[in-house]
């Protein structure tokens, strides 16, 4: 993949991309070569990279881990509860999302907030705090 993309998939800043590349060529898992452009990085994983990904793949995703894991969040912490019907739903307002952001431009439809931003100070300020200050955090 070039390098360019990278960060646009993951939605970065390009210094993250570039701190994260760097560090992924120390550990042996990627390498970056010249495009025929001369001008571009490709970005492509070496053979101990993809091992690693394989590996981590099988332990996690494989063994059922991320799905028992998944459900667990979506029972909502409860082991007892059957999440197939919250999965559903979660897969239903996914694939709604998906739906709206493939096939309607981003600049129509009804405003993203339910309410105005400015009032979610509210619930970020302590009492006799001004509205619109940066809460402290201690």
């Amino acid at each position: 993949m070039r390098q360019s993309d990278l960060w646009k998939r993951l939605n970065v800043v390009r210094s993250v991309i570039c701190e994260m590349v760097r560090s992924l060529v120390k550990l042996g898992w990627v390498m970056r070569v010249r495009a025929a452009d001369a001008r571009t990085w490709r970005v492509k994983l070496t053979q101990l990279g993809r091992r690693v990904f394989e590996r981590a793949f099988d332990e996690h995703v494989e063994s059922g881990n991320v799905a028992v894991t998944m459900d667990y969040g979506l029972a909502q912490e409860h082991a007892e509860v059957d999440a197939l019907r919250a999965r559903e739903n979660l897969w239903w307002h996914l694939t709604s999302i998906q739906t709206t952001f493939r096939e309607a431009p981003w600049w129509r439809g009804d405003d993203l907030y339910l309410c105005d931003p400015e009032d979610y100070y509210y619930f970020l300020t302590w009492p006799g705090e001004h509205a619109g200050e940066v809460p402290f955090v201690s």
